[in-house]
Parts: structure tokens; sequence; C-alpha cells
């Protein structure tokens, strides 16, 4: 089974609370913080996931359940619930995830302090 088609067999029979509870885990994860859900880890990690994907393809809110539905196929109960865990800590989560996509271990291209030489041979 894909991992896609795992994710939404995981939240097929779990009820809206419960479908919600793991969403918010899933930010907290993307916070940095606790996700409170050690025995949920890998549905949490899954879902994490799925969230930084919508954010990254910079979805509108009221597309990032129809986009959980189609590419990671969560069934429709489970996504409307993701989504609104993302849409209540959105600003929190894109923060987060646009300061960890810009991290590297190079210098920044802009720093002063770092320069690339070139030298042209033959010129």
């Amino acid at each position: 089974m894909a991992p896609k088609a795992k994710l939404g067999a995981a939240l097929e029979g779990v009820d809206g609370k419960e479908t919600m509870a793991l969403g918010q885990a899933a930010v907290r994860l993307l916070l940095g913080e606790d996700s409170g859900r050690p025995e949920d880890g890998r549905v949490v990690a899954s879902l994490a996931g799925a969230i930084a994907g919508a954010c990254r393809e910079g979805l509108p809110d009221e597309e990032v359940a129809p986009y959980l539905r189609s590419e990671h196929l969560l069934p429709p109960g489970a996504a409307d619930r993701v989504a609104e865990a993302l849409k209540a800590n959105r600003p929190r989560v894109q923060r987060a995830l646009d300061e960890a996509s810009g991290s590297t271990c190079l210098p920044r291209l802009g720093s002063a302090t770092w320069r690339l030489g070139v030298v042209r041979k033959g010129g």
C-alpha cells in the first residue's frame, strides 16, 4: 500500500474529535512543540508532512481540505478537521516552514563576509 493510501486508511474510522486532535498534534510538531501523541507518531508525522505540502503549494485555506483528499487520500471528514487545525495556526506554521526552508549550512549569499571568486581563464 502506498504511503498516501496508508494515511487515508489510518484515518478512515477515526471520529472527527480524534482527527482534530491528530491535526492539532501535527501542527504542534511542525511548530517544533511536543505533539503530545507519541502513540500516534507515524500518523502525526504523516499529517505534518501533508500539512507542510499544502503550505508549500501556497494553497488558500479553502483549498487545503480538497488537497488533502486528492493528494493524500484522506477521508472527507478527516481532511476537513486537519484543514481546520491548520487554519487556526496558519501564520505560525507558515513562518516555521519558511524559517526551516531558508536554513542552510552555507552563509547567506548577500553576506558581506562571503563571496564567490570567479576566475576567467583564457580571457
